[in-house]
C-alpha cells in the first residue's frame, strides 16, 4: 500500500509517524538527559572533592598532622551532598573525619541505602599505601533537580514536537515538489528524451543536486554521441575493409568478424562465427594436412608479445574444407595492463605466391639462359681472340712485305725509277704503314673492350708528361708549350688511362701542328662535386654542329691527307671512359683550338687535388 504513494506523501505519513515516535523518545530522553547530566555533573563535583581531600589528606597521613585536615573536613562536609567523610590510615582507624566523634574509631561498614552511597579513594605514595579516603554522599537534592528539569523539559519537548511536525510537513511537499523536478527529468532522459533539463535552481544541495543531474545528463549525451560516432567509424571500418579482421579473447573464442573475414572464409553471417574457437575452426592443420597444436599456435602465442606477430607461411581453413595461404597479423588487446584478446587481420596470399612460384621459374630460366649467353659470350670472345691473333699475324705478313718490297725497289732501282715511279711507290708504303696503324688501333679497341679494370691511385699529371716527351722525341723540330697541372690523379687502371692520355695528346700534339706559338693545357677543375679532367689545345679546332661523330669508330672531321690518323683514337678513348663509369665530349671553334672533358667514378671519401703549377 504504501509503495504505491508518491515520495512527497510517503514523506508526510514518515513525518507522522515520526512524530508520534519522538513524543515518546523526547520525553524519555529528556528525563535520561537530566538524569545523566546532573548525575554526571554530581560525579564531576564528587572527583573532585575526593581528588583534592585526597590530596591534602597525604601529606596530613606522612606527617602526622591532623589539625588543618580536620578543620578542611569540616568546610568540605558543608556541600550540600556531602554526608560524612573520613580519612583512616593503613589499619583502618579513622585520623581525622566528620563526624568527629569517628576519629580514633574504626571505619564503619560502608553499604549503600536509599539516597546514600559511599565512597572509596586509596590514598598512596610511590613508596606505598598511606590509607584510604572514604566520602558518603546524599543524592536527595539531585533528586529533586531532576524532577524540576523533568517536568520543564515536558513542556517544551510537547511545544518543540509541535514546531517540528508543522515545519516538517512543509518542507517535506517542498522538499518533494523540487525532487519530483529531478525524478521526471531522470525518467525522460532514461526514455532517450536527451535534450531533458531538471530545472531545479538554488544554491542549496537539491540544486546541486539537479545542476549535477544536469551536467551528467549533458556529458552523457555528448558521450553517446562521441560513442555512436566512434561506433559508426569502427563500423565502417570493419564492414568496408579490404583485409579480413577478427578478435578472440584470451580463450581464443571469436569475439567479432568482419564481413571481408566472413566471406574468405566461406561463411555467410558473422554469427556462425563469434563464440566460435578460431584455432580449431580455420587453424587447426597445416597445408599438408598435418595437426597443428592450438599450444604452438603463434597467434595465441602474441598473448605474451607486446608488439604482436607477424607471420605469411602458414594456411586458414575455410568451411567447405579448403585451404589458402594467409598472411596474417596479430596484436594483444590490453585493458588496464592486462591482455584481454587479440585482433586478428590477414589477407589471402594465393595470388601472390603463385606470381613468386612464377618469378622463381623465371628466375631459375634467366639463370639459365644467363649460364647459355654466357658460354656463348664465352665461345664468341675465343673465335674474337683468334680472328684478332689472324688479323695481326696474317694480314700483317703481306703488308710487310709490300712495304718491304717498295722500299727494296726505292732504294735499290731509284736510277731505273722516273719520279713518278718513285711518287706511286712512296704512296704504296705509305698505305700499307696507315693500314698496320688501322689494324693496331683496331686490335687496340677489341681489347679494350673485354679489359678487366684493375683500379689504383694513377698519376694523370705523370702520364701526361710522359706522353708529351714521347712526342717531343718523334717531332725534335716542333716548339709547343704544354703546361701540365701537378697532383692529377684518378681512380683507375693505369694502362687504360694511359692510352687515354697518349690518345688525347696525340690529337692535340696533331692539330696543333699548323698553328703558330702551339700550346697544349692539361687540369683539371671541380663541378658540383665531381673532377672534370681537361686536355686544351689553340690548334685546328672543329664545327660544333659535327661534335657528335667525335667519338665514333671511322669519323674524321679532317682528311688525311691535311691531318693524318686512323679514326680509331678518340672511339677508344670513349670505350675506356665508359667503362671506368665517366663520360667524355668535346668542344671546340673552327681555327680556335678544341677541349677535350672526360669524367671517372671515384671511390668514396677521395679527392682530387686541385691543379698545381705547370711543367
Amino acid at each position: 500500500m504504501i509503495s504505491r504513494l508518491s515520495l512527497k506523501y510517503r514523506i508526510a505519513l514518515v513525518i507522522l509517524v515520526l512524530e508520534g515516535v519522538m513524543m515518546t523518545m523526547v520525553l524519555w530522553q529528556t528525563l535520561g538527559l537530566s538524569l545523566k547530566s546532573a548525575a554526571e555533573q554530581s560525579a564531576l563535583t564528587h572527583d573532585m572533592l575526593t581528588g583534592l581531600v585526597s590530596d591534602l589528606s597525604r601529606s596530613a597521613l606522612l606527617t602526622g598532622e591532623y589539625a588543618d585536615l580536620q578543620l578542611y573536613l569540616e568546610h568540605v562536609q558543608k556541600e550540600p551532598t556531602v554526608e560524612a567523610i573520613y580519612v583512616a590510615d593503613t589499619e583502618s582507624h579513622v585520623v581525622s573525619g566528620i563526624p568527629a566523634a569517628m576519629v580514633g574509631k574504626r571505619l564503619p561498614a560502608l553499604k549503600d541505602t536509599g539516597p546514600y552511597f559511599w565512597r572509596t579513594e586509596p590514598i598512596s605514595i610511590s613508596g606505598g599505601s598511606l590509607g584510604t579516603l572514604v566520602v558518603k554522599f546524599s543524592n536527595a537534592a539531585l533528586e529533586r533537580a531532576n524532577a524540576h528539569v523533568r517536568d520543564v523539559g515536558i513542556a517544551i519537548a510537547a511545544v518543540g514536537m509541535l514546531l517540528i511536525a508543522v515545519v516538517g510537513i512543509i518542507t517535506g511537499f517542498a522538499l518533494t515538489r523540487r525532487l519530483d523536478g529531478i525524478s521526471r527529468a531522470a525518467r525522460r532522459f532514461a526514455d532517450g528524451d536527451l535534450n531533458v533539463q531538471t530545472g531545479v535552481h538554488g544554491k542549496d544541495e537539491l540544486a546541486d543536486l539537479g545542476q549535477t543531474v544536469d551536467s551528467m545528463i549533458r556529458q552523457v549525451t555528448e558521450g553517446q554521441e562521441r560513442l555512436k560516432t566512434q561506433s559508426e567509424q569502427i563500423r565502417l571500418l570493419l564492414e568496408f575493409s579490404g583485409e579480413a579482421i577478427y578478435g578472440i579473447d584470451t580463450a581464443g573464442i571469436c569475439t567479432f568478424a568482419n564481413p571481408a573475414c566472413v566471406k574468405l572464409l566461406g561463411y555467410e553471417h558473422e554469427d556462425e562465427l563469434v563464440g566460435e574457437p578460431m584455432h580449431k575452426l580455420i587453424h587447426h592443420s597445416h597445408e599438408d594436412g598435418s595437426p597443428y597444436p592450438a599450444e604452438q599456435c603463434r597467434i595465441r602465442q602474441s598473448f605474451a608479445l607486446s608488439g604482436g606477430i607477424h607471420a605469411d607461411d602458414e594456411v586458414f581453413w575455410r568451411r567447405d574444407g579448403s585451404c589458402f595461404p594467409v598472411e596474417y597479423w596479430s596484436h594483444p588487446v590490453v585493458r588496464q595492463g592486462t591482455v584481454i584478446g587479440s585482433v586478428v587481420n590477414f589477407i589471402d596470399i594465393a595470388e601472390r605466391k603463385a606470381v613468386e612460384a612464377e618469378l622463381q621459374n623465371y628466375r631459375q630460366h634467366l639463370e639459365q639462359l644467363v649460364e647459355e649467353r654466357t658460354a656463348e659470350l664465352t665461345r664468341v670472345n675465343r673465335e674474337l681472340e683468334a680472328f684478332s691473333y689472324s688479323v695481326s699475324h696474317d694480314l700483317r705478313a703481306p703488308l710487310r712485305a709490300i712495304d718491304g718490297f717498295g722500299m727494296v725497289l726505292l732504294e735499290d732501282y731509284q736510277d731505273q725509277l722516273d719520279d713518278t715511279a718513285k711518287a706511286h711507290l712512296r704512296r704504296i708504303r705509305a698505305a700499307t704503314q696507315r693500314m698496320g696503324a688501322l689494324i693496331d688501333d683496331l686490335l687496340l679497341l677489341s681489347r679494350i673492350s673485354r679489359a678487366d679494370l684493375k683500379k689504383e691511385h694513377v698519376d694523370l699529371s705523370e702520364l701526361a708528361d710522359a706522353a708529351i716527351q714521347r712526342l717531343k722525341q718523334q717531332d725534335r723540330e716542333r716548339e709547343v708549350t704544354v703546361d701540365i697541372a701537378s697532383g692529377l690523379t684518378a681512380w683507375a687502371d693505369a694502362n687504360l688511362m694511359r692510352v687515354v692520355m697518349d690518345n688525347l695528346l696525340d690529337n692535340a700534339w696533331k692539330y696543333t701542328g699548323k698553328t703558330h706559338r702551339a700550346r697544349i693545357e692539361v687540369n683539371a677543375s671541380n663541378e658540383s662535386g665531381q673532377t672534370v679532367y681537361r686536355v686544351r689545345d689553340n690548334g685546328a679546332g672543329f664545327d660544333m654542329k659535327y661534335a657528335d661523330k667525335l667519338f665514333g669508330t671511322f669519323e674524321r672531321l679532317h682528311s688525311a691527307d691535311e691531318f693524318p690518323g686512323t679514326g680509331i683514337g678518340l672511339a677508344t678513348v670513349k670505350r675506356i671512359i665508359q667503362l671506368h663509369g665517366g663520360r667524355v665530349w668535346g668542344e671546340g671553334q673552327i681555327g680556335q683550338g678544341a677541349t677535350f672533358y672526360f669524367t671517372l667514378e671515384q671511390p668514396p671519401g677521395s679527392a682530387t687535388r686541385r691543379p698545381g703549377n705547370g711543367r
